[in-house]
């Protein structure tokens, strides 16, 4: 506002931008993949699926730590406000016999670091980018695919290196185990294969994409795994649900408006009449925007850099 007022711009630019941005029908997927998101953590779900990873995959070397790093990147895909639950789905995963012999930090810091590279195949931030970028949220889920699992895949060695270092034990496989933690979770099973490929085949967009993931955990949270109650709790995980995405609507309202800012005094102009002073070939560019998103990343969260960052970016990347 400050900034407005020094270049004479009515500060009812930051409203305005708040109101466009919540009224874009793209965005509607960030409620509904949200609340969906407060659905699975709060019913029976990831123990679920834990149960079912530490069966096939328990006599794996590492295998513990990769059922929790994969059923965070199962959980992270669908909805990011989950991520409250990875420091309890991490450590009670563990054998209590091995909790004493292993850092927590084992399990917390790379389930940290995991934040930062899964959103390349995640929702949320890849819908915002969509929308400031003017692409195909469709092509971004594709593109996001490959340095996804190359992080994870890199997260899953150490975890399996660090596994044998605090000497966590195996467990055989056993084929009665495996076929109840299937049973058990049968009905989570198919949730991202709907959703993956739905929308990688063109079936249905995104925004159809949480519309059906709502359903389906509503129906199958309520009525057939009978984890949660219509009345005791969807009223109260609706309210939850929302009060994070209004403060995620918050942050990009205000964060567009600065956007405005930036843009009416021509920063993107100014700094590419820089950089193309210095800059003369397209590695060079990469490895300094690697670097300056990395500075970014440490100061600002994901919404407000994607806000901020993507239009200076993308003028400046295209010239």
């Amino acid at each position: 506002m400050i900034s407005f007022h020094t270049a004479d711009i009515d500060a009812a630019a930051i409203f305005i931008e708040l109101y466009r941005i919540a009224a874009s029908p793209i965005l509607i997927a960030i409620p509904l993949f949200t609340f969906a998101g407060f659905i699975l953590a709060n019913g029976k779900t990831p123990e679920r699926l834990a149960r079912l990873s530490q069966a096939l995959l328990g006599r794996i070397p590492g295998g513990i730590p990769l059922v929790v790093l994969g059923c965070l990147c199962l959980f992270y895909r669908i909805h990011r406000g989950i991520w409250g639950d990875h420091h309890r789905l991490g450590w009670t995963t563990l054998p209590p016999h091995a909790q004493g012999n292993v850092p927590k930090r084992f399990f917390f810091r790379p389930n940290d670091t995991l934040r930062q590279p899964w959103p390349s195949i995640s929702s949320l931030p890849l819908i915002l980018y969509a929308l400031m970028a003017h692409v195909s949220v469709d092509q971004l889920f594709l593109a996001g695919i490959v340095p996804g699992l190359l992080m994870i895949f890199i997260l899953s060695l150490y975890r399996i290196k660090k596994s044998r270092t605090f000497k966590i034990n195996t467990h055989p496989f056993n084929k009665d185990e495996a076929l109840c933690a299937i049973g058990e979770a049968r009905w989570g099973i198919p949730l991202p294969i709907i959703i993956l490929v739905g929308i990688y085949s063109g079936i249905f967009t995104v925004t159809e994409a949480a519309a059906i993931t709502v359903f389906y955990v509503v129906v199958i949270a309520i009525w057939v795994n009978k984890d949660l109650h219509p009345i005791r709790n969807i009223p109260r995980l609706m309210r939850n649900s929302m009060v994070l995405v209004d403060t995620i609507l918050i942050i990009l309202g205000t964060a567009m408006g600065f956007t405005n800012y930036l843009i009416d005094e021509q920063i993107p102009m100014k700094i590419l009449d820089i950089m193309k002073q210095h800059i003369d070939n397209k590695v060079t560019f990469l490895i300094l925007l690697n670097i300056f998103l990395l500075v970014v990343g440490c100061i600002v969260d994901i919404f407000s850099a994607i806000i901020v960052v993507v239009p200076l970016v993308i003028s400046i990347a295209q010239s």
